[in-house]
């Protein structure tokens, strides 16, 4: 059952970090992922990450590409995320915006900073619309 289990993860927003995390019982790279939605703040989300790895958890937050207005807004994020709450792991995502930020429209674009390079990051994961998004353009994804 271990086996099984040893790559589940929770979806949570920082908001809900506050409900106990309970104890994890014999689950193996248990990840608790952090939304990153437009109505919550850094500092709630670093909090959630610090409660998820207190639980015993592994913290992966979302870094959403079109929401970060530059390039030392990136630089910031990984920096505490890595340093208050020991994160190892990110997952990149466009964000469900219209418009990006400017300078990233996309996960690619965090990946190719180089910024994850600079500090202890062991994994991203990518976000991925093999059928499309309900919000944008196929094309918009190099899909036709």
């Amino acid at each position: 059952m271990a086996d099984l289990t040893s790559r589940y993860s929770i979806e949570i927003t920082s908001r809900s970090s506050q409900v106990s995390l309970g104890e994890r019982r014999s689950v193996v790279r248990f990840r608790g992922r952090i939304t990153s939605l437009p109505s919550e703040e850094l500092e709630h989300r670093i909090e959630a990450a610090q409660a998820i790895r207190k639980a015993g958890l592994v913290p992966v937050p979302h870094l959403a590409a079109r929401r970060i207005h530059s390039s030392q807004e990136l630089v910031q994020l990984v920096r505490r995320f890595t340093q208050e709450a020991a994160v190892d792991r990110f997952f990149l995502i466009a964000g469900d915006v219209e418009r990006s930020a400017d300078p990233f429209s996309d996960s690619l674009s965090l990946i190719k900073s180089g910024v994850f390079a600079e500090y202890p990051v062991k994994r991203l994961g990518i976000a991925g619309y093999p059928e499309g998004h309900p919000r944008f353009r196929r094309t918009s994804f190099g899909m036709r």
